[in-house]
């Protein structure tokens, strides 16, 4: 009762929360949707994605319709061989890339995951089953003083707060990723049928491959971001024995998740601006 007064108790709470959302975010990252959740996986790959490429291939002709409306401003020109084979070769890729879309996800899922376990590897930041793991080491709380029982408290509750916020936002940043990964599957027998429409018709194909990858590539990228910004946890920015440094002692690992936090918040926007995705 007295550590949890005195907030040694909150401190080490929060430390211990802290820790297990950053297992549970490295497990996320290096795990592909089906190893995450195979029942999920199973009923968007085996039970909706037939559905919508049933939908697809039959919206083909339609979009293949508007494309040759918003095309034709002369029938002469539609009937010359170069305009019947500029068709011919739509339909063509069109159906090729309606059959292999399913083949090039998984392709890519299983590159990004490869990728994602390269860079873990390189970087050695992951040592031990551990990364990001905070110490439950504090001089503010090592040296607890009963005139400071009310400050120490306080500062205990805020670290505990910090860790749960700044925690379980990496968490859930990481596992949308998921839930993106999910959606753009039966979404994609959708777009790619857009092709045969050609020109501003396909936009929907373009931006389905784009957001595709960007969400295949965001796991990489987060990665890197966390090998950057983890090893802050062992740089000590407050020393000394005075009361000012024990309380910044406290203040540092909580405004060392937030920075954590930023660097994975901000990592899908950068990644789409320098790769205009």
């Amino acid at each position: 009762m007295l550590d949890i007064i005195t907030g040694l108790g909150l401190y080490e709470l929060g430390c211990l929360i802290w820790n297990a959302f950053m297992d549970l975010t490295v497990g996320f990252l290096l795990k592909s949707p089906a190893q995450l959740n195979s029942d999920a996986w199973s009923l968007i790959v085996d039970d909706l994605y037939p559905i919508f490429l049933a939908i697809g291939s039959a919206m083909i002709i339609t979009f293949f319709m508007i494309g040759l409306y918003r095309d034709c401003t002369d029938y002469r020109q539609l009937l010359s061989a170069s305009g019947v084979a500029m068709i011919l070769i739509r339909l063509i890729v069109c159906n090729a890339c309606l059959l292999g879309v399913k083949s090039f996800i998984t392709a890519a899922i299983t590159a990004g995951q490869a990728l994602s376990m390269k860079i873990m590897v390189y970087t050695g930041t992951f040592r031990n089953g551990e990364f990001g793991h905070l110490d439950a080491t504090s001089t503010f709380f090592a040296n607890r003083d009963t005139s400071l029982i009310l400050a120490s408290g306080f500062m205990g509750m805020i670290f505990l707060i910090a860790a749960l916020i700044c925690g379980a936002v990496i968490c859930l940043t990481v596992w949308n990723r998921f839930f993106k990964i999910l959606y753009a599957i039966p979404t994609a027998a959708l777009a790619v049928s857009t092709i045969a429409g050609g020109g501003g018709v396909s936009r929907s194909a373009t931006s389905w491959i784009r957001e595709f990858l960007g969400n295949i590539l965001e796991a990489p990228f987060i990665i890197i971001a966390l090998a950057l910004a983890v090893p802050l946890m062992n740089v000590s920015f407050f020393s000394g024995e005075n009361l000012a440094a024990s309380v910044l002692s406290i203040i540092e690992p909580a405004f060392k998740m937030v920075l954590i936090t930023g660097a994975v918040k901000k990592t899908e926007s950068i990644i789409r601006k320098y790769l205009a995705l």
